[in-house]
């Protein structure tokens, strides 16, 4: 049996009492294409593993590939599973019809800008919108950072996106770093594809025993040529970026914009 088939079994059994039905149904792969998964008899596409990876919470994909005896010291040590907190936003099935439905219209890559606290910049973040699963469109967001020296960081999240109304609701949790979760709420496009998204994102988090909650306006304009490794875009087309440089679409977007709400208290 190869290392995928033992860490898919690996994963499965920590998700119980759930059941393979149910699983295959989260992550939104038929139940046989689970098994035959899950039992060595077929090979993982990238998709599948793109899919698992999003609904366990594995930071990338590849890491469902070690070998069996280093993922399961990663699970050991914490790794985030489908327990995490962010699975218990469900989305209704009679829901399920508009998801895909969204689908058709958002799924792509948005690169995300929101007000900097550094004078003339934005924050300029990679927003992934994926296929429908029963929780709602599968998301990823790369959120960046100056680190020490300078440095390009980045805070990774997961989650997922649900119509409701005239408004797209994003629920997103961290993976690495501290511990935050962000909500997006945009005002849905009246075209498809979507070109533009704009709204509000808010978060909560511990991140250095301190505790915040912050909101802040989000413009996001659809790429057209697709970030297949977002490390390499830090700094250029993801990072902190001059107002002055981005397309006048968005620069008006942003003139008198600023962080709505910034709170910090030390945790007890």
């Amino acid at each position: 049996m190869s290392d995928f088939a033992k860490n898919l079994t690996e994963l499965i059994q920590r998700l119980k009492p759930r059941k393979m039905e149910q699983i295959a149904e989260e992550i939104g792969i038929d139940r046989s294409t689970l098994s035959r998964l899950k039992n060595g008899i077929r090979a993982p596409s990238t998709d599948h593993l793109e899919a698992i990876a999003n609904y366990t919470g594995l930071p990338e994909r590849d890491r469902l590939l070690l070998p069996h005896a280093v993922f399961k010291k990663m699970l050991d040590q914490g790794a985030p599973t489908a327990d995490s907190p962010i699975h218990g936003l469900r989305v209704v099935a009679r829901n399920l019809a508009g998801c895909k439905e969204a689908e058709k219209v958002y799924a792509g890559q948005y690169v995300l800008y929101t007000p900097s606290t550094r004078p003339g910049k934005v924050v300029a973040s990679l927003l992934e919108i994926g296929q429908t699963t029963s929780n709602g469109l599968s998301v990823n967001l790369i959120n960046p950072y100056n680190g020490h020296e300078g440095e390009y960081l980045a805070f990774e999240y997961r989650g997922f996106m649900v119509p409701v109304a005239e408004y797209l609701y994003i629920f997103a949790e961290q993976l690495t770093g501290g511990y935050e979760v962000l909500s997006l709420i945009f005002h849905s496009a009246p075209v498809a594809p979507a070109q533009m998204l704009e709204g509000v994102q808010s978060g909560v988090g511990v991140i250095k025993n301190e505790k915040f909650i912050a909101a802040v306006p989000v413009v996001g304009y659809r790429l057209r040529n697709r970030i297949s490794r977002w490390r390499d875009a830090l700094g250029s087309q993801l990072g902190y970026l001059e107002i002055a440089g981005l397309p006048e679409v968005i620069r008006q977007k942003f003139i008198g914009k600023e962080l709505i709400i910034s709170r910090r208290n030390r945790v007890e």
